[in-house]
């Protein structure tokens, strides 16, 4: 009887030993689900990272591509408009001379 007693108390240990195991294996294989889970997330994470500095500097190339172009837009702008200036200082030198001579002719 007590050798029955004593294989009862183990089987007991033994099937509360076995049900310990099979919640820390089920919570093992919830910690590797939520492991890969959070791998694929930094995984994503750092995808999108060199997604957004590669996208940035391919605007920032871009918008210093632009910005040469608009300064060279910007120099002719500025190169025609010194030469109307020009032309026009011209065009007054000469009105100028043709009031002055105008008005020589007119009083003398």
């Amino acid at each position: 009887m007590k050798k029955l007693a004593k294989l009862e108390s183990m089987r007991s240990k033994l099937e509360t030993l076995n049900k310990h195991s099979i919640r820390n294996y089920q919570i093992i294989e919830q910690l590797q689900l939520q492991l890969k889970d959070m791998q694929s997330q930094n995984q994503q994470i750092a995808e999108d990272y060199q997604n957004n500095f590669r996208n940035t500097l391919n605007q920032f190339s871009s918008n210093k591509k632009l910005s040469k172009i608009q300064d060279n837009e910007k120099d002719q702008v500025i190169q025609e408009l010194n030469s109307q200036l020009k032309e026009k200082n011209e065009e007054n030198h000469q009105l100028k001379d043709f009031l002055s001579i105008s008005y020589y002719f007119r009083f003398n």
